[in-house]
């Protein structure tokens, strides 16, 4: 019996909230953490911990990082299963990322659902 694909799910946010949506998400689905600091990600991809929100706690190593929107929203698309989509930023970054969210857009034609959650 053939194992059912992983569902994709991308968060939008590598602050405390959203890394650790997506740490705990990887339970059960295939993740990608998206934010904007290219240096951050990078750092977060080599050592599993996020320094600035999370010192000290190591990510599982099956979280992926980026800090390219395009590739955030392709690791949506290319996966069999329909995603789900996590933003996690701050109040005061929504307008930015709603901006972003919707130039963005049309790439993950397979989405299954929009999740949203923010604090400040």
């Amino acid at each position: 019996m053939q194992t059912p694909a992983r569902p994709p799910v991308t968060v939008l946010g590598a602050g405390a909230w959203g890394t650790a949506i997506a740490a705990a998400a990887c339970r059960h689905a295939d993740v990608m953490l998206w934010g904007r600091d290219t240096i951050v990600m990078a750092a977060m991809a080599q050592t599993h911990i996020n320094t600035k929100y999370l010192p000290g706690i190591e990510l599982p190593h099956a979280l992926q990082y980026t800090s390219k929107l395009d590739d955030a929203f392709a690791h949506l698309a290319q996966n069999p299963a329909q995603g789900l989509l996590v933003l996690g930023t701050p109040m005061v970054g929504l307008p930015t990322s709603a901006t972003k969210l919707n130039e963005s857009w049309r790439q993950a034609s397979k989405l299954l659902a929009l999740f949203g959650f923010a604090k400040g």
